[in-house]
């Protein structure tokens, strides 16, 4: 039996070669300035969460966490392209965690996903649903 014998041409037309492990894609800072947070008393029929916008970012993910017998649990996911989100909380009066990530570009296909930044640190508010009590005005 004869071995075969191949020929292979290759074209190959805009390569950019990268070092190894370099991504063509830039990761997004981490937000900042995240409100409302340490705990601050917020109070309405919503509720707007606001961070500092984070260059080269094309949009935010976030993650909200309520207070619920007795541990954290998840009470929704967000993604936005704009530096704030406003929700509708119509739940009993209880404390929050949240926390938003900056998505750097990418066509969101296999061959050039989107960018993920590291989360930001968690923020916390606490969420009245009801008239805040008022301490009793005794001057004179």
């Amino acid at each position: 039996m004869m071995p075969h014998k191949w020929a292979l041409t290759v074209a190959i037309t805009g390569l950019v070669l990268l070092p190894a492990g370099a991504s063509p894609f830039v990761t997004p800072p981490t937000p900042t300035g995240l409100f409302p947070s340490n705990r601050v008393f917020m109070q309405g029929p919503s509720v707007t969460l606001d961070w500092q916008d984070a260059r080269g970012a094309t949009g935010y993910e976030g993650e909200i966490y309520l207070w619920k017998s007795m541990k954290w649990r998840l009470y929704t996911r967000f993604r936005t392209s704009m530096s704030y989100k406003s929700l509708a909380l119509s739940l009993p009066t209880t404390d929050y965690l949240w926390r938003v990530r900056a998505v750097g570009s990418g066509t969101g296909t296999s061959f050039a996903p989107s960018v993920y930044g590291a989360w930001s640190p968690y923020a916390t508010f606490t969420w009245l649903n009801g008239p805040i009590a008022r301490a009793p005005d005794y001057r004179v």
